[in-house]
């Protein structure tokens, strides 16, 4: 089965909707159940994110995708430079530009506010009008981001490091000795949360650390999402939500194979 791309959107329905690897786009709510048309452009889906109500999908060689309607999708690639192509001569060449550029990831404070990011410290900020490459200081591999609420952008790089700016102002908040860099970044009360499948982190400040969670919270990392109210860690053994601040254990795969599907 392709790896599934989701999200919630309010614009232009209220819909959960999901793209595969293939281009592939299905959607559920105000009424409709079903596929509609793939997205029509060529590009590897790396991500999607929900932004001002709509839904962006980003992937390789710098390319950014919006939802403007059911089977009507916006490229957005304004003022992002690819090299031409005359100047990739070799496989070797089209590989290294692949891997050193973006995008893997994608979040914005507003549709006209929006940060792109992937490949080798390779970031773009959208003002809604057209793209313009980020002065990013380091050329660590970039695997998530997240526009916080306290205006500041936070970049999830190789290793668990994390960078934290916006616009051409960036520091490195934390030097990572992981083996896996965060997955996923989210912010939720107040701070960003962290995810990879090794453990869930938090954001505080410019201090990265380990929240106190329940064991069995604890196996539940790997993927992270949220709403204003609520948020769900999900993983290879499990699902687990934070809501009023208590957790609650919606699978426990641990438990299933056991043939105990009961949670508590």
């Amino acid at each position: 089965m392709d790896k599934i791309f989701s999200a919630t959107t309010s614009i232009p329905f209220s819909q959960y909707v999901g793209v595969t690897m293939e281009n592939e786009v299905f959607a559920i709510g105000s009424g409709f159940e079903g596929l509609e048309e793939p997205i029509p452009y060529e590009f590897a889906i790396s991500n999607t994110r929900t932004i001002g109500g709509r839904l962006y999908v980003v992937g390789s060689a710098r390319s950014v995708v919006r939802r403007i309607d059911r089977n009507n999708w916006e490229k957005l690639n304004k003022g992002i430079h690819l090299p031409a192509q005359d100047e990739i001569k070799t496989i070797r060449e089209q590989m290294l530009f692949l891997d050193a550029a973006g995008f893997s990831c994608v979040d914005g404070f507003s549709e006209n506010d929006i940060y792109a990011a992937g490949g080798k410290g390779d970031v773009w900020n959208f003002d809604g009008d057209e793209w313009r490459q980020i002065h990013f200081p380091s050329n660590m591999l970039i695997e998530s981001i997240c526009c916080g609420q306290d205006g500041y952008v936070y970049i999830g790089a190789q290793s668990g490091t994390v960078f934290k700016g916006r616009k051409d102002q960036w520091k490195m908040i934390h030097r990572g000795e992981l083996t896996l860099p965060f997955r996923q970044m989210v912010w939720y009360e107040n701070c960003v949360w962290a995810t990879s499948d090794y453990g869930v982190w938090q954001i505080i400040g410019d201090d990265v650390v380990q929240p106190d969670l329940p064991s069995e919270v604890k196996m539940c990392t790997g993927y992270i999402s949220c709403t204003e109210k609520t948020l769900v860690l999900a993983g290879y053994y499990g699902v687990a939500r934070l809501e009023n601040g208590h957790w609650d254990i919606l699978i426990n795969c641990v438990q299933a194979e056991k043939g105990d599907f009961c949670s508590e």
